[in-house]
């Protein structure tokens, strides 16, 4: 099951990238917290980071396949910055208490006015008696959380910029462009992938 998600921000890439990767913002952006964030960059400036959270997915997943709560270990690998100061990286989400994999690869666009963020969310289960009544309501649940993190990548950049910063949702991107637009930092639009889910922000 493969979902996409473009979300804009009104703050510049490397203001995204650092809500993204600073343990102190992350700290700020989420209140499910399982010890803290941790942040490794490299010589080159690619960027490692391990979050854990608690998620609650009550009515989400049938019962008893997954526990009301579920504990996600979530790992981004950043690569470099581009020349166009984007940013490109993947992710894996180790799903303790569901028999879950969830990949897939994060874009941070440069535009003229803000920036894009660009998800490719790959999610399977291990189950095949039951996969498909667990992936039907897991894939809203996905939609819901990944809209959600960026709407707090927004608000923790603007408790720090004051009202100049704008949350509303602007520029669409296509995924299947993700690495050109990022190296190019151009400013087409498309909307989100029909097969995706839209969460309200």
């Amino acid at each position: 099951m493969l979902l996409t998600a473009v979300h804009h921000h009104s703050a510049p890439a490397d203001q995204v990238f650092r809500a993204l990767t600073d343990p102190g913002l992350i700290g700020r952006r989420h209140h499910d917290l399982v010890g803290a964030p941790s942040c490794a960059v490299g010589p080159d400036g690619g960027t490692d980071v391990v979050v854990t959270r608690l998620v609650d997915v009550v009515d989400s997943l049938p019962q008893p396949i997954a526990s009301p709560v579920l504990e996600i270990r979530e790992h981004l690998r950043w690569d470099p910055p581009t020349t166009a100061g984007g940013r490109e990286g993947v992710f894996s989400l180790e799903v303790r208490g569901a028999p879950l994999s969830v990949e897939g690869r994060l874009y941070v666009v440069p535009l003229d006015a803000g920036c894009d963020t660009i998800v490719e969310v790959e999610v399977s289960t291990t189950m095949r008696v039951l996969g498909g009544r667990l992936l039907a309501p897991l894939r809203r649940h996905v939609g819901t959380w990944i809209e959600a993190s960026l709407c707090s990548v927004d608000a923790v950049l603007a408790s720090e910029q004051g009202p100049a910063v704008d949350l509303r949702h602007k520029g669409r991107r296509s995924p299947s462009t993700a690495r050109e637009h990022t190296r190019r930092g151009d400013d087409a639009r498309s909307e989100f992938d029909p097969g995706a889910p839209r969460a309200v922000g």
